[in-house]
C-alpha cells in the first residue's frame, strides 16, 4: 500500500503510471485527490469503459436487489447520493428523487438531473443529511471500512450498502477485507443491520451481502 501525505485512500496503479509519465516527461502529473476539497464533475457522456462495465452488470441480481429496496424504502423520500458510485449510473433508476448526487474518488456519475462530485468521501463534509444513501461495492476497498461506514450513518438515516459476501482472499485486486461476512459488516457500523440480504446470482455462484441501517 502506497500513501503519500495529504492523500487518505492508497494509490492506485493509474497513480503510479501517472507518476512514471511525468517523471518522463510525457504528460502532467495529476492525483485527483484534493485534500479537504470536493469538485464538481461537469456532466458528460459516460466513458466508454464505463459503458461496457455497467452494461456487463446492470442486470445483476445483486443490483436488482438494491433497485427494489429503494424503491421501497426511498419511495417517500427526496434525496439520495450514491457514495462510490464508479460511473455507474444506477441513480437514473431513481427519477423522483428532488436531488441525486453522485460521489466517487475518480469517476464520478454526472447525467442529466444527476449531481456528480469528484473527490474523497472522507473530505465530504455537506451542510445537509441525504434521505438515502447507498453505498455498492466499497467498503471492501477501503483500509479504514469502520470510519468510512461510520461517515454513511452520519450522512443519511437511511443506509443501504452491498459488500462481496465471503469471497476468497487476494482474488480481486483492491479488496482489502476478504473474505466479508455478517460479524466485519456488524463490527464497521457497531450494530447489527435492519435488513440483511444474501444475493446469489443465477450465472455464476457469486454472492454479495445487501445491509440496510436505518435511523
Amino acid at each position: 500500500m502506497i500513501r503519500l501525505p495529504g492523500l487518505r485512500a492508497p494509490l492506485n496503479k493509474g497513480h503510479l503510471k501517472a507518476a512514471v509519465d511525468f517523471a518522463q516527461g510525457k504528460r502532467p502529473f495529476r492525483v485527483v485527490q484534493p485534500s479537504n476539497r470536493i469538485v464538481r464533475a461537469p456532466e458528460s457522456p459516460m466513458p466508454e469503459e464505463s459503458k461496457a462495465y455497467w452494461e456487463q452488470r446492470k442486470n445483476s441480481v445483486y443490483l436488482q436487489h438494491v433497485k427494489a429496496l429503494v424503491s421501497f424504502i426511498g419511495r417517500d423520500q427526496k434525496t439520495i447520493i450514491d457514495v462510490g458510485s464508479n460511473a455507474c449510473p444506477c441513480l437514473d433508476w431513481f427519477p423522483w428523487f428532488d436531488r441525486r448526487v453522485s460521489i466517487d474518488l475518480n469517476r464520478p456519475y454526472a447525467g442529466p438531473g444527476i449531481e456528480g462530485l469528484q473527490g474523497d468521501f472522507f473530505d465530504f463534509d455537506p451542510n445537509e443529511r441525504f434521505d438515502v444513501a447507498i453505498c455498492l461495492q466499497v467498503l471492501e476497498h477501503i483500509p479504514d471500512a469502520k470510519a468510512f461506514a461510520q461517515r454513511l450513518l452520519r450522512l443519511s438515516p437511511r443506509v443501504l450498502v452491498s459488500v462481496p459476501y465471503k469471497w476468497k482472499p487476494d482474488v480481486r485486486t483492491g479488496h482489502v477485507h476478504d473474505p466479508v461476512d455478517e460479524a466485519k459488516v456488524e463490527a464497521w457500523f457497531g450494530r447489527k443491520p435492519d435488513f440483511m440480504l444474501v444475493s446469489t446470482e443465477i450465472q455464476h455462484p457469486i454472492s454479495r451481502l445487501i445491509a440496510y441501517y436505518q435511523r
